[in-house]
């Protein structure tokens, strides 16, 4: 009878061992990953990359993974804008999409040069250009027709490009169209202008007149739009030329008037200036004389509510010879 207890005693020990042999298995197995996990990101971030990246789905052709650039008003700037970029995992994805329509601002209307610079504003995110020239009678034959990179025409005035190709006399249609990665933009609306090959005719002085207060005028007269050149010269009362100026008509019109500031201080008492425009067909005439004086102390605060003297002078001016009417 005692033997039997014995037997039934180690049985139920055996049992207890093997009870706690399975636990103790389970436990280990269920704290190592399994072969499948072994390669696998870990976390709530490695979650959100992968739900990032599902949602790229079917549309991952339209990205890149190259880092954003921006496009700015200079030359040694990036070239390639990609807006609406994309944070997935690591990397930043940027979608990439065709340029606008060009807005072209010149040439317009009429023009003194055969050789026209041609600007427009600048594209976001274009990489070339496409610039074409058309006689206005013949539009779809292009006189110019040729792509290039923006790097070539980017500047601090938008974009622009000046082709060395001279052109006869007649009426001009141009166009642009902008290109990237993507593909080609839409053609802008055209621009008409005409080349008339005649000088120039004769400007009018505007400003500085009569009484003055300040010693650096700035000088105002009306554009002409066939000028390319506009050239500014300023006698004292002796008659001597104390300021002769050149000036490129694209860089002092504005709308329908020219406007440069003087390039030298001058000291008080009584001045005549004058103006005359060019082209490539030649110097249109001087402009008649304008005088002003200026003035300082007590006679300055006056300077403003005086109206313009029209001394002998120039009341003469007009009867006696043009001065420098031979010069360059």
């Amino acid at each position: 009878m005692s033997k039997m207890k014995s037997i039934g005693k180690m049985l139920t020990l055996m049992a207890l061992a093997g009870m706690l042999l399975v636990l103790s298995t389970g436990v280990s197995l269920a704290s190592q990953p399994s072969s499948a996990d072994e390669n696998e990101p870990h976390g709530c971030s490695a979650c959100e990359e992968r739900q990032s990246a599902s949602q790229i789905g079917d549309d991952a052709s339209t990205y890149s993974n190259e880092p954003p650039t921006e496009l700015v008003g200079s030359a040694q700037s990036p070239t390639a804008l990609r807006p609406d970029a994309r944070a997935v995992g690591r990397h930043t994805y940027t979608r990439i999409k065709l340029p606008a329509r060009a807005t072209l601002i010149s040439p317009k209307g009429t023009i003194g040069t055969s050789n026209p610079t041609y600007l427009w504003r600048c594209v976001p995110g274009a990489t070339q250009y496409l610039l074409k020239v058309a006689n206005a009678n013949t539009p779809n034959t292009a006189i110019i027709e040729a792509w290039y990179d923006a790097a070539e025409v980017v500047s601090n005035q938008g974009c622009s490009y000046k082709p060395g190709v001279i052109l006869p006399a007649g009426n001009y249609r141009w166009w642009i169209q902008a290109k990237n990665s993507k593909g080609t933009g839409p053609l802008s609306y055209y621009n008409s202008f005409r080349f008339a090959n005649v000088s120039p005719g004769t400007v009018s002085p505007i400003s500085p007149r009569g009484l003055i207060s300040t010693s650096h005028p700035t000088f105002i007269w009306t554009a002409i739009s066939s000028a390319t050149q506009y050239r500014l010269q300023v006698n004292d009362s002796n008659d001597d030329v104390v300021i002769e100026e050149e000036y490129l008509a694209e860089d002092v019109t504005s709308g329908a008037r020219a406007i440069a500031r003087s390039p030298t201080i001058l000291s008080g008492g009584i001045y005549f200036w004058r103006v005359r425009a060019s082209n490539d067909a030649g110097t249109g005439s001087w402009s008649s004389d304008k005088y002003f004086e200026i003035v300082c102390g007590s006679r300055a605060s006056q300077a403003e509510k005086q109206s313009e003297p029209r001394p002998e002078r120039e009341r003469r001016s007009a009867a006696r010879p043009s001065r420098g009417s031979a010069s360059s």
